[in-house]
């Protein structure tokens, strides 16, 4: 399956228009911002736009190096904020923001482990982080069930 390349911002958020390829948010619905960037600093021009809002893809490398942010405050803080926090502990390749949470793509696992280390708990903007690899929070889809007993 191609999910193509992100033209534009997609989604349903503010200055949303329909960017093209696959976005995580379409299946989901986080209270209306379309997967992009939130807070006061969502309509104008970024610093940033060389780093791509598609943090899914399924290489196992980048899957390894993928992190998730939670309990973000969203409403203070956008993408731009959170790429300057999280790029001081490795190269951000992709950044996608939700409402109170984010996903951090960095370029390789130790980059990712490096940024864990150092932001899970970290005081930022009023909030302590939950920050983690992405990856241990996610589903095996190729796990066997073990057959219950029978009783």
């Amino acid at each position: 399956m191609s999910f193509g390349s992100r033209g534009g911002r997609g989604g349903r958020g503010a200055g949303g228009g329909g960017g093209g390829g696959y976005h995580a948010a379409a299946a989901y619905d986080y209270g209306g911002y379309g997967g992009q960037t939130a807070g006061y600093n969502s309509g104008g021009a970024s610093n940033y736009e060389h780093i791509s809002y598609d943090t899914s893809s399924k290489d196992p490398v980048l899957l390894r190096a993928r992190v998730f942010a939670g309990n973000v405050n969203t409403f203070v803080a956008g993408r731009d904020e959170l790429i300057d926090l999280f790029s001081a502990y490795g190269s951000v390749l992709a950044m996608t923001v939700f409402k109170g949470f984010a996903f951090v793509q960095f370029a390789n696992d130790q980059e990712a482990d490096y940024a864990v280390q150092c932001t899970n708990g970290m005081v930022w903007n009023n909030q302590a982080l939950d920050v983690k690899l992405a990856i241990t929070g996610m589903k095996n889809p190729t796990a066997k069930k073990l057959p219950q007993a029978a009783y």
